[in-house]
């Protein structure tokens, strides 16, 4: 087995696996197999030149591919999500936005900050690809990205590309982060969702202002911060969360 693996590893560096495939062999070289859970993952993955590169690099590099997330999970566990981890998800948190977090605390924002309408992406060993969308390039200009993937064909290389340009090629209204407050919350079962929330987490938000574009949010938790109030006497329930860094 380890001479195949040898052999595998010089003569086409393992192209052809799957991304998840991928993220457990870098992560099996380090670590043991119980502090790894990746998913199987859509993309699959060519040669990856890691000469002097840590496993760390060589992960982040596969997630790029994939177009997934790679993170240090709160079980302590690093986890690769495959781009299709949000596809079809359902709610994990719902929040109604007066009851558990007051409205005035619900800030939408309309930026060019993720606009992209002209993707190249350049794999290893392969051709470079671009896609463009001309829609939004004359509404808004031309927002260039460029993104070096280690994708095994050309063709999967185009679809990244499209599926960039065309995602990312309007903006729409966001919000940037949510503030839990556990002695306020008074949805049933909520403080223990949010205590179980991690990159990756579904929260919807219902119940916006009637100015608000829409009266529900779909959201996803990309970062989590928590806050312990200097209380007296301290009552361990007596704490307040706050979701950051989100993504529609």
């Amino acid at each position: 087995t380890r001479l195949l693996a040898h052999y595998q590893a010089g003569m086409t560096g393992f192209a052809g696996e799957l991304s998840g495939a991928r993220a457990s062999r870098i992560l099996g070289y380090r670590l043991p197999s119980g502090l790894i859970n990746v998913e199987t993952g859509s993309s699959t993955i060519g040669p990856q030149a890691t000469g002097g590169a840590g496993a760390l690099d060589g992960v982040q590099a596969v997630a790029d591919s994939e177009r997934g997330v790679v993170f240090a999970a709160g079980d302590g566990r690093v986890t690769l999500h495959g781009r299709a981890h949000r596809y079809n998800s359902t709610a994990d948190v719902t929040a109604d936005a007066e009851a558990d977090l007051g409205t005035s605390n619900v800030t939408l924002s309309l930026s060019d900050q993720f606009l992209v309408n002209d993707v190249t992406v350049t794999r290893y060993q392969g051709a470079s690809q671009r896609a463009v969308n001309e829609d939004s390039i004359t509404a808004f200009g031309t927002y260039s990205a460029s993104l070096d993937l280690i994708v095994d064909s050309d063709t999967l290389a185009g679809n990244i590309a499209t599926n960039v340009a065309n995602r990312n090629a309007f903006p729409s209204p966001r919000i940037a982060g949510l503030t839990f407050d556990m002695l306020t919350t008074t949805t049933a079962g909520i403080d223990d969702d949010l205590m179980a929330a991690d990159i990756g987490t579904r929260c919807d938000v219902s119940g916006l202002r009637s100015t608000a574009p829409t009266t529900s949010l779909q959201l996803f938790v990309e970062g989590v911060g928590e806050k312990i109030d200097d209380l007296a006497p301290f009552d361990p329930e007596d704490f307040a969360r706050a979701l950051v860094g989100l993504s529609d």
